[in-house]
């Protein structure tokens, strides 16, 4: 069996390993927002980057337009795993936008080391010069970037679940999700150019210190301001999350 196989079954059993744990341990309704919110990024996110922007592509014998077939599965089984690992931590109970951090750190680093997988192995190619060097060399804003997406998803899970209108509520949360990280890859335009001008001659530890203040400086806005719109979805659509004042951004 090859490796790019073994890895698809490998995920596809984890996935569905977190399917039984989800709809085994929470509510149906809370379960499906989980999923449909999940699965659907992983493969609407990631179609629209490939196959419209170009920012990296997948190569494999297993795609399914320009994509692994189970992409989205993958996306869901990292997501679930992050958010029961920070809830161990520090509790089911824990007020949402802490959880959404903690799962936000987990899945990021949970991604950052799929992606070095992936990259290694060939099976993913990255096109944006200033991300060259990866994965040969460390770039905070792989994770940085996954981070915030986790967090993202954890927030507008908590604002949107149980809202008087389900459908609607995973539809408008999926679509910020999808949405906000769209809006930052399609401003990579803007910034590659100053990005692979300057960084040639900075030392290592500068270039990872301009990582560290170019990344925060655009994805805690970017999270921030998702937060804020998902929080306001969830008061429109009565949210449980705006219902109890725990998601109020």
């Amino acid at each position: 069996m090859s490796f790019e196989l073994s890895m698809a079954v490998v995920m596809v059993i984890s996935a569905a390993l977190a399917v039984v744990h989800a709809f085994g341990t929470r509510p149906r309704g809370e379960a499906l927002h989980l999923l449909i919110t999940a699965v659907g990024f992983g493969y609407i996110f990631p179609f629209v980057d490939v196959n419209i922007f170009g920012h990296y592509g997948f190569d494999g014998e297993w795609t399914l337009l320009g994509l692994p077939f189970h992409l989205g599965f993958s996306w869901w089984a990292f997501y679930y795993l992050a958010l029961c690992v920070a809830e161990r931590v520090l509790g089911r109970g824990h007020e949402p936008i802490g959880l959404a951090v903690v799962a936000g750190v987990i899945f990021g680093l949970l991604e950052y080391q799929w992606d070095l997988t992936l990259l290694g192995a060939g099976l993913m190619e990255l096109y944006v010069p200033s991300f060259a060097p990866y994965p040969y060399d460390f770039h905070l804003g792989v994770p940085m970037f996954h981070a915030m997406l986790g967090f993202l998803w954890i927030v507008g899970f908590h604002a949107l679940r149980d809202s008087r209108k389900p459908a609607l509520a995973i539809a408008l949360g999926l679509a910020v999700l999808v949405g906000v990280p769209l809006f930052a890859m399609a401003c990579l335009p803007l910034t590659e150019p100053l990005i692979t001008t300057v960084s040639p001659h900075l030392s290592r530890y500068w270039q990872h210190t301009a990582d560290v203040y170019h990344f925060a400086s655009s994805f805690a806005p970017l999270g921030a301001g998702g937060a804020v719109i998902l929080s306001v979805l969830g008061r429109k659509l009565g949210g449980a999350g705006s219902r109890d004042g725990r998601v109020g951004l």
